[in-house]
């Protein structure tokens, strides 16, 4: 077992009660709930081959599950975080001091504080600050199971060009609907500390259902990092999951799902 710092380790202790699931749509603990939901049920983005490498995290933060993590220990990031998305009522301002660990997750399984501060990359979102409509949803959204290695340019233009372009969209055209999101990333060969895997890529796709559930609008964005983002937008999701195909290891017969192909 390694041992980090004392400082780094005291900020690692978790407030929340987030769980690892057997499956999200059919575990009795499970959280369906930020899932896309049709007239045939729940469908989440495909679930990647691998024995115990990913685990399926409800992220619980007092009380309220706020949203679901895909999370993979062997590069030690997320691959996706679902949620759904809620008009913001208004401007909701909070700075979090401390990054929380999953307590369910070995120590050698996640990343830690200590990881970044040595390689000085930012803490990526997968569930964005700016998409939370309460403080506490804000304050959960700091775990770094939900946190990749990220440029901080890369950081920027991803939240100019994507996260509040869609944010907006869907505030004033999905505001009274059900609208699902996720968002994910695909891990490259490059490591901070030698332990944590820096993206190549990150994605998003939202669905907008109405009250009948008939997808009225949906959405999606590919951004590959090479010194600066090379940003794609499709109009749905067979473009993005083409691609996502053949990023991922989904096995020869396999084709990578963001909605189960609803949308």
């Amino acid at each position: 077992m390694k041992y980090y710092p004392l400082i780094f380790l005291l900020t690692l202790i978790s407030l929340s009660s987030s769980r690892l699931v057997g499956d999200f749509l059919s575990s009795p603990e499970g959280c369906p709930q930020f899932f896309l939901k049709t007239r045939d049920g729940h469908f989440t983005p495909s679930i990647l081959p691998d024995g115990q490498r990913f685990q399926q995290i409800c992220q619980r933060y007092l009380g309220v599950d706020r949203f679901a993590t895909f999370y993979d220990t062997h590069n030690k990031i997320p691959v996706y975080s679902a949620y759904r998305h809620i008009p913001h009522q208004r401007t909701i301002r909070a700075s979090p001091n401390n990054w929380w660990t999953e307590p369910d997750l070995n120590i050698d399984e996640q990343a830690n504080n200590w990881d970044y501060f040595q390689s000085r990359m930012k803490k990526g979102h997968l569930y964005p600050v700016y998409y939370s409509n309460d403080v506490k949803g804000i304050e959960d959204s700091f775990t770094l199971t939900n946190a990749v290695p990220q440029d901080q340019r890369f950081s920027t233009q991803w939240f100019t060009q994507v996260e509040k372009p869609v944010t907006e969209l869907l505030q004033y055209n999905c505001a009274w609907n059900q609208v699902y999101v996720v968002t994910g990333v695909v891990p490259s060969k490059h490591k901070i500390n030698k332990r944590v895997a820096i993206p190549s890529h990150f994605w998003t796709a939202y669905c907008c259902l109405d009250t009948k559930g008939n997808v009225v609008a949906h959405g999606a964005y590919l951004a590959q990092w090479i010194g600066f983002m090379n940003l794609t937008k499709y109009p749905n999701m067979v473009g993005l999951e083409k691609e996502l195909t053949g990023l991922y290891p989904v096995g020869i017969f396999q084709f990578f799902q963001v909605f189960g192909g609803r949308c």
